[in-house]
């Protein structure tokens, strides 16, 4: 897409008078890397996100707000940290910023790390599958209880209060008693990573329900602009 063409959206997302600042946290997914942003902005037809990473102009995203609501899009402008999107498709706002269940409601991380758990003055180690503000989703296996109160302390972190929310097959999701800040999840990732992106292994599929959406997303954003 040449510079011209490009200018139309800019203009179209910067004079949307539906424009929302909404200071939400979303997922931000490159063909390399995934990592948690800020939404500062959103309309119909794009939105305004800070992210860590460097973005290009003219380079393929994805945005969630709600893991079951994927928006596909296209940088059109960069001024780090702040990048502007626009969307493939008009979005309708409302169905956005409803959180779901505590499953889908909560942008989450895909990490490669371990965590301490204390179940019933037990303590387990697990593998970390993903976390997020809201808690984390672990490898484990044994059963535990819905509503078991646990203990968990993610890698390099002191442990924190939770609660299970689920179990089976191998996976159980626990919600932290008290979510973590922006800044403290970012914190963690770069004192454990180095970094605040989580680079994206393209081809493996979600382990606990099987979905390959990951490497079909390879295809949407190598697509040329």
């Amino acid at each position: 897409m040449a510079e011209a063409q490009l200018q139309g959206p800019i203009i179209e997302l910067r004079q949307d008078k539906r424009l929302l600042t909404i200071l939400r946290v979303g997922k931000l997914i490159t063909d390399r890397i995934e990592e948690l942003c800020l939404i500062r902005n959103i309309a119909a037809g794009g939105a305004m996100i800070e992210a860590d990473s460097r973005l290009a102009v003219r380079q393929r995203v994805r945005i969630e707000l709600r893991r079951d609501k994927p928006l596909w899009g296209t940088v059109l402008w960069v001024t780090p940290p702040i990048a502007g999107i626009a969307f493939d498709e008009r979005v309708e706002i409302a169905d956005l910023l409803v959180r779901g269940d505590h499953r889908r409601g909560h942008p989450r991380l895909t990490v490669p790390s371990t965590a301490r758990l204390v179940v019933a003055d037990a303590i387990r180690h697990v593998t970390v599958c993903d976390v997020s503000q809201k808690g984390v989703g672990i490898a484990i296996d044994e059963v535990l209880g819905a509503g078991d109160e646990v203990l968990v302390a993610l890698e390099g972190m002191e442990p924190v209060q939770g609660t299970v929310r689920w179990c089976g097959h191998g996976f159980a999701g626990i919600e932290f008693a008290r979510p973590m800040s922006l800044g403290m999840l970012t914190g963690w990732l770069r004192k454990t990573f180095g970094r605040c992106s989580i680079q994206r292994s393209f081809g493996s599929p979600d382990p606990r329900t099987g979905d390959s959406d990951v490497a079909d997303d390879m295809g949407r954003l190598l697509q040329l602009i």
